[in-house]
């Protein structure tokens, strides 16, 4: 079976896109995410982004205490026509089924940034997820190379938007007690696993 040229695919769309039109893309297209009626394509981030983000995940899903779901790569709808990708989601309802989760079912959205995202993952998703009632967001700063690893939580604060409540050490150290406790090593994260 042959992909869909792109330009068929997009062919005589006026519009906004609906969700019902966002789920009917081809999943061969890779990360697309849909804000206000707009499809948001993203390539496949860098060898750094990829290990950064399977580390990650690793370690948020082995210090998770029972109750809770780590999922790399949700479809995660954060308003009605807007649904994200955020790197990693963990999830207060583990089991769900389904395409998409809802944002009352996500306790942290995790963004790693690289060069083509980090103006998103600063502006654009905190915004979206705070509005969305994610109770936190966890930014990991890849963006600015390995010598300047750096990490944030926020929690969501009054008004629908993040106030921080920690940050990573000059070591490149986070410790956190919320939504669970775990302590990220960011240089280990970011290394190779062998």
């Amino acid at each position: 079976m042959s992909a869909q040229p792109l330009d068929e695919l997009f062919a005589g769309h006026g519009g906004p896109w609906t969700e019902a039109e966002w789920l009917a893309l081809p999943e061969s297209m890779g990360r697309v995410e849909l804000l206000d009626g707009a499809l948001v394509v993203s390539p496949n981030a860098g060898l750094p982004h990829q290990r950064m983000l399977g580390n990650l995940w690793q370690v948020l899903r082995q210090a998770a205490p029972s109750g809770f779901e780590v999922i790399a790569g949700a479809n995660v709808r954060v308003r009605p026509g807007g649904i994200l990708i955020p790197g990693i989601a963990v999830l207060s309802a583990p089991g769900l089924d389904g395409a998409i989760c809802d944002a009352r079912h996500v306790v942290l959205a995790v963004e790693i940034t690289s060069p083509s995202n980090a103006w998103a993952d600063r502006l654009v998703k905190p915004e979206a997820y705070a509005r969305a009632g994610i109770p936190y967001y966890l930014r990991v700063d890849l963006d600015r190379g390995p010598e300047q690893l750096a990490a944030v939580l926020y929690t969501l604060a009054p008004g629908a938007q993040y106030a921080e409540i920690a940050r990573s050490d000059i070591a490149g150290l986070l410790v956190l007690d919320r939504p669970f406790a775990v302590t990220l090593d960011l240089p280990a994260l970011a290394r190779t696993t062998r």
